[in-house]
């Protein structure tokens, strides 16, 4: 009996995964039984349960959409045709081409108005046009990891968004990543699975509308276990964290005043002081040896006790003790390995050796864990340390980040960041603070090194401006145009963030012709975004080749970048 059990478990996994199979190969939403309710001149539908009796549903719109003496029309009949009886209902339901996944789609009018001219001959909504075909189980995985890059959104670009592959699919496609979403779903009501779903785009058009209807496409984080992973590390802060938050409401009209411009002239000593020791550490390394090792290392050093030091008034000293040939300091060990470890990046071997992980006796998983432990603690205390010496007014003082959550309200809320959130933003702002500017340095010296003509001319305006001073002062960096341009053009072609994602918070219609079911995922790749021919090619040439006149004064009426 057992092993017939134990036959008819495996017979029922198979036929599951082979009935998986079939719908990701077909490339199909998952499938339900619904009925979603658009009011006419509006992009947010209604959705409903299949209803039997048109008198039924009618009633439910009205109440739903708060109309009176509605009337229904069929949104995918091309003639848009209006249901007038539960007969025509049934036919409805019946007619496959009036859905989409199960679902069918109405429009409908308050007042006893009929449908315009306009909407009656309007195209049919349809889903967001399928690109390469999604295959048995992976579904469109291979877009993100074939590829000659290491990072993902990289290779969506070469696999989607070429201009010959754009020419082919268009600049938004469907894709299906399988089992992305994990064990649970925020967003309790969508359809099963939906967070394996994305519209992933470099459609400026795309990202416009997105940015102007933030409330129908909200950012929800930890609906993909990977997200939930990342948060258990670096807590709930601004960009590990949903814009339905009130945690992210809060620190959103308090954080950004931080780094706006008059607080960023206040820390120039602070960033000059610290790139001071950069440059003397390098110098001495070029001296000795003539070469520089490491160099990833080298700047998120720097842009990590740069970023600590101005916002919140702890002197890390990392460059000094990379210089020296001693450990950095404990926070910056932590912090790299606590976000090592959620990303999957901590391996027996790599943290324990290889005896270790070919050692039936070491537990790794648990050491693994253990460790991870720790440097959340260390973390943890490093934060509370800070705090409350901010508190004594023995660090920080007016322009500290810590002072502002600690002591101001946000301006968008009216209320104080939580005390047991400001774990979340700091780790957040080490996350966005450090590691995107160090990288986007490291482009920028990389291009101009291996440009000896761009070097000349970043060198000449340097002279120009300094005169013979060796150090500037906070008054000629708005004159180094081109010195600007040169990072503005690393950071197009290498943006800091790859993808930005956005969810579908209600069943809604994108572009006015493609409708999207609550629970997908809106996917921007920055790469393809950045690289577009009709944004950045025309008279400077090749948009992913470097050249920093595209941003040059005068330049920017010629190039559409409001989605920069």
């Amino acid at each position: 009996m057992p092993h017939k059990c134990q036959v008819l478990a495996t017979a029922g996994g198979l036929a599951a995964t082979a009935a998986c199979a079939y719908l990701t190969y077909k490339a199909s939403y998952p499938r339900t039984d619904h009925i979603v309710v658009f009011l006419y001149g509006s992009k947010k539908g209604l959705r409903l349960p299949r209803c039997e009796s048109l008198d039924v549903l009618r009633g439910q719109v009205e109440s739903g959409l708060h109309v009176e003496d509605c009337r229904l029309f069929v949104a995918r009949d091309g003639a848009k045709r209006e249901l007038k009886s539960t007969t025509d209902l049934q036919a409805a339901y019946s007619n496959t081409s009036y859905s989409l996944n199960g679902g069918l789609l109405l429009l409908a009018t308050g007042d006893n108005t009929a449908l315009s001219s306009d909407a009656t001959t309007a195209a049919p909504l349809t889903l967001v046009p399928v690109g390469p075909k999604p295959l048995p189980l992976i579904g469109n995985l291979r877009c993100l990891r074939s590829g000659p890059y290491k990072i993902l959104p990289y290779n969506v670009w070469a696999n989607l968004f070429t201009p010959e592959k754009v020419a082919r699919w268009g600049d938004t496609v469907l894709l299906h990543i399988p089992h992305s979403s994990g064990d649970k779903d925020i967003l309790q009501d969508s359809l099963l699975g939906m967070a394996d779903y994305a519209a992933t785009t470099c459609d400026p058009e795309v990202v416009a509308e997105l940015l102007a209807r933030q409330d129908d496409f909200p950012k929800v984080w930890g609906r993909k276990a990977i997200e939930r992973r990342i948060q258990t590390a670096t807590g709930n802060g601004l960009f590990t964290s949903s814009t339905l938050d009130p945690d992210w409401e809060n620190a959103h009209g308090l954080l950004p005043r931080a780094f706006n411009q008059i607080r960023i002239r206040n820390y120039f000593g602070v960033l000059l002081g610290k790139t001071r020791s950069f440059v003397s550490a390098w110098s001495q390394l070029a001296a000795s040896s003539g070469t520089v090792t490491s160099v990833n290392d080298w700047l998120t050093c720097m842009t990590a006790d740069a970023v600590v030091k101005a916002s919140m008034g702890l002197d890390l000293a990392n460059v000094e003790r990379k210089a020296a040939n001693e450990p950095l300091h404990p926070f910056i060990r932590a912090f790299r390995y606590a976000f090592k470890s959620v990303r999957g990046a901590a391996t027996i071997q790599s943290e324990f050796g290889k005896a270790a992980a070919l050692n039936p006796f070491f537990d790794g998983k648990e050491a693994l864990a253990d460790k991870l432990a720790a440097a959340i603690k260390t973390c943890e205390d490093t934060v509370d340390d800070m705090l409350e010496k901010t508190r004594k007014e023995e660090i920080g003082g007016p322009n500290s980040v810590l002072s502002a959550m600690l002591n101001d309200v946000s301006p968008s809320t009216g209320e104080y960041v939580r005390l047991c959130n400001i774990y979340g933003q700091v780790m957040n702002l080490m996350i966005a603070g450090h590691e995107t500017t160090a990288a986007t340095l490291a482009w920028t010296l990389y291009y101009i090194s291996t440009n000896p003509d761009i070097e000349a001319r970043a060198l000449q305006e340097i002279e120009s401006v300094l005169g013979d001073r060796f150090e500037p002062v906070a008054d000629d960096i708005p004159k180094l145009f081109y010195l600007e341009a040169c990072f503005r053009e690393a950071l197009r072609l290498h943006p800091a963030v790859g993808t930005v994602s956005r969810d579908v918070n209600v069943d809604t219609i994108l572009k006015d012709k493609w409708y999207l079911p609550r629970g997908m995922r809106v996917d921007i790749n920055n790469v393809a975004l950045q690289r577009r021919e009709d944004q950045w090619g025309g008279k400077f040439g090749d948009p992913c080749k470097y050249n920093p006149d595209r941003f040059m004064p005068g330049e920017y009426p010629e190039i559409q970048v409001s989605h920069m």
